[in-house]
């Protein structure tokens, strides 16, 4: 590639660069979201045939990490946690009983099921963040190349350990007391199959997983608050300008954390997972799970951006001054 005369950067190198500046200056602020997409997915098209071969040879790994690894470390950290949730939820139970016996039983089990649930989001959230911002970057992988992200990372595996112990208890309890939807229930026996493979699989992406599974559900507790006001109607007509602001603070975490910080994570993780299901060879039931397990990963990823759609859509009416319809009788 030509180099300048001075020896610097090439010719292509400034052309670039200044077509990034031209572009951003014509767009504003409000099209920097839109460059930062662009690039991302500009990104995941380049060294293709690079990629696909380098991802084809991880194949020759074994398919799980080692069973000692998994029987001493993964296991008991997964049913740790649940047992750790289940004593949350029972002294919730009881102490909700004692001091507050007025409530019903049904919406006492709700109460705690959520109790729980936001102490999980706080503790997952704290722990991927540690990972994050202070273990990714000491380990190898982080200043290597993409193929280096896939596989090993043993490190980071109690991320994926507590999503799973989570998620194995949320069913049985969300299913038996506190009828959770089906749409719900779906949606925990997603994130377990797709959890289950950076939880016990050699390439296992477990690079993704202090963002994914950790620091994403940051977002999910503003929701939870939201929720609770809207179990309790009365709290909304007393308390409008709070039940406001948390309204605001998830929409603009959500947008934060689930769409832009995403932005540079599901393009090349989804490219990736989907290089390493397609040059499988296998044609039996760890194809099928791989297929399934993509498929699951892509759909989660299109319902951040629908989620983060009808957001945005509820920002334009407020601003637009749009009262929301009343539902008819």
């Amino acid at each position: 590639m030509r180099k300048s005369k001075g020896g610097g950067e090439s010719l292509l190198s400034v052309v670039s660069k200044q077509a990034v500046r031209t572009s951003f200056h014509l767009v504003g602020p409000r099209g920097v979201f839109s460059l930062t997409v662009m690039a991302s997915y500009l990104f995941t098209m380049l060294g293709w045939s690079e990629l696909k071969e380098g991802i084809a040879k991880m194949h020759e790994l074994p398919i799980f990490l080692p069973d000692e690894f998994i029987r001493s470390t993964v296991l008991p950290a997964i049913g740790f946690v649940a047992v750790v949730l289940t004593v949350i939820y029972v002294i919730s139970s009881s102490i909700l009983a004692k001091y507050l016996p007025g409530i019903p039983p049904e919406r006492r089990t709700k109460i705690c099921y959520q109790i729980t649930n936001v102490i999980f989001n706080i503790v997952v959230g704290s722990v991927g963040l540690h990972f994050e911002y202070w273990i990714l970057p000491t380990l190898a992988s982080f200043h290597g190349t993409s193929l280096d992200r896939l596989a090993f990372n043993k490190e980071l595996y109690l991320v994926s350990a507590m999503q799973l112990g989570y998620q194995l208890w949320a069913i049985p309890v969300g299913v038996l007391l506190v009828g959770e939807s089906f749409e719900m229930i779906l949606h925990h026996l997603a994130v377990v199959i797709c959890t289950s493979m950076s939880g016990s699989m050699t390439v296992g992406f477990r690079y993704y997983t202090p963002f994914f599974y950790g620091i994403m559900e940051l977002s999910s507790l503003p929701l939870s608050l939201m929720n609770s006001f809207k179990d309790n109607p009365e709290w909304i007509k007393k308390y409008p300008g709070t039940y406001e602001i948390i309204r605001g603070i998830f929409a603009v975490s959500f947008l934060a954390i689930r769409v832009v910080m995403c932005a540079t994570r599901w393009p090349p993780f989804l490219r990736d997972n989907f290089i390493f299901m397609y040059t499988s060879e296998d044609t039996g039931f760890y194809k099928v799970y791989l297929v399934v397990q993509w498929s699951l990963a892509a759909f989660l990823a299109y319902l951040q951006l629908f989620w983060a759609s009808l957001i945005l859509k509820g920002f334009y009416k407020m601003m637009a001054g749009e009262k929301p319809k009343k539902k008819k009788a």
